[in-house]
């Protein structure tokens, strides 16, 4: 496949909103497709003035190569190091989260301390975003913490990921991991879900 074709492939990831159909569809194809010089073009896109491509480059990374019969990313070493400098520097919150969703998903434990750092963050759905990705580390002790605080949540939709990672992917106990859990029993709050990335 040329350069060409695959920037035309790209270019419905920029269509109508972020969360509609249409541009997620694109974005499954170029991580479906997978090839070196997919991972490159997104990877540029990460480094890109316009906040819509960055996300968009840190979502088609998130899960290039998956599939089915392959679990795994293609490229998980550049792939972490792209997300990681993203979700470093990144002050709009679009790409912000588009990059937290992305390190959950490529799973490096070395992106736990980036997690951790937004989990207080002022956009909703950048706390959203964290609660979803340290589900993938709910058994580190970091990540636990994190997760509880996320559990008093002022948003019911943040409140109820971080209870699920907790109560539902990981396995860790204790005390207070049973109190936390326990508490949420009583919160009836949901927003609802949203795409995640």
């Amino acid at each position: 496949m040329t350069l060409a074709e695959i920037d035309e492939l790209f270019v419905p990831t920029l269509t109508g909103e972020y969360d509609d159909d249409v541009p997620w569809e694109a974005v499954g194809k170029l991580r479906n497709l997978g090839t070196r010089q997919v991972f490159e073009r997104a990877a540029e896109w990460c480094t890109s003035g316009d906040p819509s491509k960055r996300a968009r480059g840190a979502d088609v990374l998130a899960q290039i190569g998956r599939t089915a019969e392959h679990p795994h990313n293609n490229f998980p070493e550049e792939s972490y190091s792209v997300v990681s400098q993203l979700a470093q520097h990144e002050k709009d919150p679009l790409p912000l989260l588009a990059a937290i969703h992305a390190l959950g998903h490529i799973a490096d434990p070395r992106a736990l301390p980036l997690l951790i750092e937004n989990s207080a963050h002022a956009d909703r759905d950048v706390r959203f975003a964290v609660a979803l990705a340290l589900g993938n580390f709910a058994n580190d002790p970091s990540s636990v913490q994190a997760l509880i605080a996320l559990m008093e949540d002022p948003d019911g939709g943040v409140r109820d990921w971080a209870t699920f990672g907790l109560g539902v992917l990981g396995h860790a106990d204790s005390t207070e991991i049973r109190a936390a859990l326990l508490k949420r029993t009583t919160d009836c709050t949901w927003r609802g879900i949203r795409r995640i990335g």
